[in-house]
């Protein structure tokens, strides 16, 4: 597997038509047929996740999970406002220490999905499973897991049915991409402005740390990328986000590009412009912690702890 790295090389290749998306339920029916090992549930879900589809599936796909999200907008922005007014009352005071994942970007991450599910509060089986399933994206994941997330997927399909696959996909979609980068970035704008108070920071407007670096893509039929030939079938792993582009060029990639970008990117500017919203109103002092990052997460970077504490 080839690496692209440089910004425009990288974005013409996601965007090429003669590359298509990494199937990633493929890997799962080779892993089955190698094994023995049924991994049916966990397939069927990966077919539901445009992030890993082509074509005309692909924009089916996105067509029905976008109308479903935008029909959930006004509950998700609704379940944004109440998570973080209660958070404020709760844990904006000196004194405080906050863990940026657990105890800010997942809890407001479980209240805006359960806004946009079918669910009045959503089963603790299924917070698991969607907290789970992205690992399954990984190489490092052991097999043991894998078997278990698979044996938990199945089991939420036999209560509930196999429509809430839809539900399951567009929580497993946007889970750690969104979670992971409010909890980075807000840790970097409180270390990076120290003894400033949380009314006078100057909040980005966009993410400035994004959980996710990479996408990766597959050659459908000879192409040349730049000087770089590719053959039929060659894997590339597209850089998303990179320390040596520029704010521009990492921004610009945020949210992935062509017929892949994401389709919560609206939603999520939406929620992070009330996240700042709701710190900038405070007159507290915060200092950050050590950032301190899972091992293993691939594709996402995210903390494995990012703590902050306020003070007056």
């Amino acid at each position: 597997m080839r690496i692209v790295d440089n910004h425009d090389l990288s974005r013409e290749t996601i965007c090429s038509k003669a590359f298509r998306a990494y199937r990633m339920a493929d890997s799962y029916r080779e892993l089955s047929a190698r094994l023995g090992q049924d991994f049916g549930a966990s397939i069927a879900l990966l077919d539901r996740l445009p992030t890993f589809m082509s074509g005309e599936a692909h924009k089916r796909t996105r067509r029905a999970m976008a109308r479903r999200n935008e029909i959930s907008k006004p509950a998700q922005l609704a379940a944004t406002d109440d998570f973080l007014a209660k958070f404020a009352a709760r844990r904006l005071k000196p004194g405080e220490s906050v863990e940026l994942m657990q105890d800010f970007s997942r809890p407001l991450f479980q209240a805006i999905i359960a806004a946009a599910s079918t669910f009045h509060e959503l089963p603790d089986d299924i917070v698991s499973l969607v907290e789970r399933f992205p690992a399954l994206f990984s190489s490092h994941t052991p097999l043991k897991q894998r078997f278990e997330t698979n044996t938990l997927l199945e089991r939420i399909l036999d209560r509930n049915g196999s429509d809430i696959l839809d539900d399951l996909a567009l929580m497993v979609l946007g889970i750690y991409p969104l979670t992971g980068s409010v909890a980075r970035t807000l840790h970097a704008v409180i270390r990076e402005n120290p003894d400033t108070r949380l009314k006078d920071l100057v909040w980005p407007d966009y993410f400035s740390q994004s959980a996710l670096h990479y996408v990766d893509r597959v050659c459908v039929g000879s192409a040349t990328i730049g000087e770089e030939p590719y053959a039929p079938e060659d894997r590339v792993r597209c850089m998303i986000q990179s320390p040596g582009w520029s704010e521009a060029e990492n921004r610009a990639m945020t949210f992935g590009a062509g017929s892949h970008l994401c389709l919560g990117r609206n939603l999520s500017e939406l929620v992070w412009a009330k996240v700042v919203g709701m710190f900038a109103e405070h007159d507290l002092f915060a200092d950050a912690g050590e950032l301190v990052m899972q091992r293993g997460s691939e594709p996402f970077e995210l903390p494995e702890c990012a703590e902050v504490t306020f003070r007056k």
